[in-house]
């Protein structure tokens, strides 16, 4: 941000606020000769912003959970039919609320989703050689999940997919 200097029409430019984190990720899949296929990924970090301008105090980062998880899955049933569920956490975050200036709490959340998906051959020599469908749902227990100062997601949403390849 630019910074005036004291006293004067000049200015400086100052990192103000400096972030800092220190974190990992992990990410493990697995996919069976069946079809069957399972994931996880895994994100943990530290974060810090310290205000250099304000007198170095340290601060809460905004928008940046500590802990991030997914874990997903999918299975073939019959008729070319493939389930597929996965389970999403989000760790607890902060952020400033715009009309007060004050830092909210966001709780850690988790949301729930399936979908079937099936695909059709629709043969060599074509412009698209197959078309997949795909129904799903995400957010299937409707759980209120907030984001941005509050601001919520949508909540259980159906999704319809079709794509030709």
């Amino acid at each position: 941000m630019r910074v005036p200097f004291t006293g004067t029409t000049r200015f400086i430019r100052v990192n103000r606020d400096e972030v800092r984190s220190v974190g990992s990720e992990a990410s493990v899949a697995w996919r069976g000769a069946s079809g069957r296929a399972i994931g996880l990924e895994l994100m943990a970090q530290r974060v810090r912003v310290r205000d250099a301008l304000g007198g170095g105090a340290p601060q809460r980062p905004e928008h940046m959970p500590s802990v991030r998880a997914l874990l997903d899955g999918a299975m073939p049933v019959r008729g070319g039919v493939v389930l597929g569920a996965d389970i999403a956490h989000l760790g607890s975050q902060y952020c400033v609320n715009p009309e007060t200036a004050q830092e909210i709490s966001l709780r850690a959340q988790s949301i729930a989703g399936m979908s079937a998906q099936r695909s059709w051959a629709l043969g060599a020599g074509r412009v698209f050689r197959s078309l997949r469908a795909t129904f799903g749902v995400e957010n299937l227990l409707d759980a209120a999940v907030y984001e941005q100062c509050g601001l919520p997601r949508a909540g259980r949403t159906l999704r319809l997919g079709v794509e030709l390849r």
